[in-house]
């Protein structure tokens, strides 16, 4: 007769009963070890086995091999041998190495935007790296109208973080593109900026090298007039160190960026070349650079190889000696710029109502809105710059490029920025439902 099988007791295979009976202590009998190591072999050991799991490197039946005694091979999970185990003290247990805990992370996670170890630019991973040398508290007034030299009382006040870069990476992160916003901070005003990313959702790191932030007022009228008051910024406590503190951080950060964006003015006594040096620095590491910038800055970058400029009609007019007076004269100053030999490699200009004209050395492209829009246009030129950001990141480089489908992207997030209160934002369905839409030609 077969015996009864005892309650919560699994039926074992006869092998495997006694694999886990050695691997279980036997308390009551006196002498069970003695015998038994006068029956092995001679040069064998027992290891010592406790009760693992798999997520803490066990076997596949649960047991976890302390560290293999002399002469005895190593059992893979499955029961597979493979290779002699070096020697150790009887009983001792062999701690399994464990996976570093990345910066942030859980065990064993992957750094933020690339492979573990670094990963790499190029499309297929990464992120997109936003700089802000100058970045700001946005302060917005609403109010009926605007009218100099009366007393108006303000119906909305809404103040948040931003600066062009800053507003470049909130639109980024709207795309659904990973972003990381750098650049100089300090001060109580900068450490609210930073602290209203990170809420965002928005990795944020600014080096503390100025007093504070400066602050952007504009007044936005319900008749949709918009006046704009920019505070010139603060003076960096040593420029020329702050200077190069951040070209060094960019560049600590380039392993793991698809691209590069450079947004907005400098902090006063900062060389303008800081764009420059830094487009340069993506350029030696293969990962494009694209800028938005205005005055002597602007003049400085465009002499970096490779880059992508972003100007305005009043910037192209820095850039090409004239201002354009139509999309015609604007496509002809963007290829003179783009025709000098160690210069960018695409430019796109932003017009306002007429659109925007994207030329490389090979072609131009004109791109129109759909339709005229009454709103806020101070984010406009941000979201452009977001736009040709991701296309950039995609690509993997200036040259590689397709145009009409970037022309045609650029005007409707741009015009998608109209439509919000508050620039740094866009109407992501909008921007959707007119990017099919945008007529573009080539020039």
């Amino acid at each position: 007769m077969r015996p009864a099988r005892l309650p919560g007791r699994a039926r074992l295979h006869p092998g495997h009963r006694r694999r886990v009976q050695r691997a279980q202590p036997h308390a009551g009998r006196p002498g069970h070890r003695a015998a038994r190591a006068a029956r092995r072999r001679p040069g064998r050991e027992r290891g010592v086995a406790r009760r693992g799991s798999r997520a803490r490197g066990g076997t596949a039946h649960g047991l976890r091999p302390a560290g293999p005694g002399p002469g005895r091979p190593r059992r893979r999970a499955g029961g597979h041998r493979r290779g002699v185990a070096g020697a150790g003290p009887r009983g001792a247990r062999r701690r399994l190495p464990v996976r570093e805990r990345a910066p942030g992370g859980r065990r064993g996670a992957r750094p933020a935007g690339g492979r573990a170890g670094g990963g790499h630019g190029g499309p297929g991973g990464g992120v997109i790296l936003t700089v802000t040398a100058n970045p700001a508290l946005d302060v917005t007034y609403r109010l009926p109208a605007l009218a100099p030299g009366r007393v108006h009382r303000v119906r909305e006040v809404l103040v948040r973080a931003g600066g062009k870069g800053v507003n470049v990476a909130r639109v980024l992160r709207q795309l659904g593109e990973p972003v990381v916003a750098t650049g100089l901070g300090g001060g109580p005003d900068g450490a609210r900026l930073v602290e209203e990313l990170r809420a965002e959702g928005v990795e944020a790191d600014f080096l503390d090298e100025l007093p504070d932030v400066r602050r952007t007022l504009v007044v936005s009228g319900e008749d949709g007039v918009v006046t704009s008051l920019w505070e010139p910024g603060r003076a960096a406590h040593d420029p020329g160190r702050a200077a190069d503190r951040l070209v060094d951080a960019v560049a600590a950060r380039l392993a793991a960026a698809r691209a590069v964006t450079v947004s907005g003015s400098l902090p006063p006594g900062v060389d303008a070349a800081l764009p420059a040096r830094i487009a340069r620095a993506g350029a030696a590491r293969g990962v494009p650079v694209v800028l938005d910038l205005d005055g002597a800055a602007l003049v400085e970058a465009a002499r970096v190889e490779g880059c992508v400029l972003m100007p305005n009609l009043d910037e192209l007019e820095v850039l090409a000696g004239a201002r354009p007076q139509s999309a015609a004269e604007a496509a002809d100053a963007v290829r003179e710029v783009v025709a000098r030999p160690s210069g960018p490699a695409a430019v796109v200009a932003t017009l306002g109502e007429q659109g925007v004209v994207v030329a490389t050395r090979r072609r131009a492209v004109h791109a129109r809105p759909v339709e005229t829009l009454a709103g806020n246009p101070t984010g406009a030129g941000d979201a452009a710059c977001a736009a040709v950001a991701r296309a950039l990141a995609a690509a993997g480089s200036a040259a590689a490029l397709e145009l009409r489908p970037l022309a045609a992207d650029v005007v409707a997030v741009s015009a998608a920025a109209v439509l919000r209160p508050v620039a740094g934002e866009v109407d992501v369905a909008a921007a959707d439902r007119w990017r099919p839409l945008v007529p573009v030609e080539e020039l």
